[in-house]
């Protein structure tokens, strides 16, 4: 197992890979996926740079018109967002996902995911009526997709959720 100062200097050497093949690369098609993957590996290491490279990304993206990459780049960049525990940008950024998901429906599982995040910002911000609503929206999508995975991290937020009311709930109770 890699320590994380060996994980770290490892991404970095990596993302510095990256950049040298940036500068040499014309293609733009090419160059988005190098921003996507600098982005990625920055996600552990600086927050602010995972951004940054995830931005530079979708300026290729929107000349390209490239909806879908558009798509999961915003919702990448609320869940970063979100782990920043900035829920206004995040907020923001699902709302990004929302315009683009209502003018290019997607048949995966964006849309859960947008409710998910919702879900666990409110959650975070302790709006538990507007989570908890989030989180069954979410729930029904991922059961209808037969997403484990999803309906698992939807049952995260739930217990959340609970936990947070019942704290509540003894805090007015007291």
């Amino acid at each position: 197992m890699m320590s994380p100062v060996m994980n770290i200097a490892r991404n970095n050497t990596i993302i510095d890979s990256l950049k040298t093949e940036l500068i040499r690369q014309n293609a733009d098609t090419i160059k988005l996926k190098i921003y996507r993957e600098i982005a990625n590996k920055y996600l552990n290491i600086n927050m602010d740079s995972c951004i940054l490279y995830f931005e530079k990304s979708l300026e290729i993206a929107k000349k390209q018109k490239n909806h879908k990459y558009r798509i999961k780049t915003y919702l990448r960049i609320a869940s970063v967002y979100f782990f920043k525990k900035e829920y206004l940008n995040s907020l923001e950024y699902l709302n990004l996902v929302d315009n683009l998901i209502s003018k290019y429906p997607q048949k995966d599982n964006t849309l859960a995911y947008v409710l998910y995040y919702r879900s666990a910002i409110y959650a975070s911000m302790e709006e538990y009526v507007k989570s908890k609503d989030y989180a069954n929206k979410a729930l029904a999508l991922f059961i209808k997709l037969n997403d484990a995975r999803g309906i698992s991290e939807v049952y995260s937020i739930l217990i959340e959720i609970y936990n947070g009311r019942i704290c509540e709930i003894k805090r007015l109770c007291k």
